[in-house]
């Protein structure tokens, strides 16, 4: 891959940016410190509502989203829906206590995961997706019209 310019550069050598939403603090604390731990930078919402308005704010530094399924206001599946409507190549991971949701992923979800799974499982899936992400995101340009080629 050439990159063509510092900033690209740049880009791909930053921490990692992880907004995390749960409605449950102590949740939301283990995350900090845990994915802090692990080299990536966290970014913390209480509910669905705060977590679109730093998206709103700072959503170009997000590098992907982690989300409790249940929620007051917004859920999880709701909240996914949304993120991608904004910014379809957000990778968003759904973690859900209700193995109906981990077994039928709600659309707009990138991977759903059980609540409790071990962080090694959490942190392959956050490096997975991530990965897979390589330009940066305000570079990214969705035309409104697509050329239909010659005939």
């Amino acid at each position: 891959m050439q990159l063509n310019s510092d900033r690209e550069l740049e880009f791909l050598m930053r921490p990692k940016t992880l907004l995390c939403v749960d409605d449950d603090e102590a949740i939301r604390t283990l995350y900090a410190a845990i994915l802090d731990r692990h080299g990536y930078e966290v970014l913390l919402a209480c509910d669905g509502w705060q977590a679109l308005s730093m998206l709103c704010a700072r959503g170009h530094e997000v590098d992907a989203v982690i989300v409790d399924y249940q929620m007051p206001g917004l859920n999880g599946a709701q909240l996914a829906a949304e993120v991608k409507r904004r910014s379809p190549l957000m990778p968003v991971i759904l973690i859900s206590g209700d193995m109906d949701v981990v077994e039928t992923p709600p659309p707009n979800t990138d991977a759903t995961l059980e609540k409790g799974v071990p962080i090694s499982v959490i942190l392959e899936k956050i490096e997975a997706l991530t990965s897979a992400i390589v330009v940066p995101r305000e570079r990214i340009a969705f035309p409104a019209y697509a050329p239909l080629g010659t005939a």
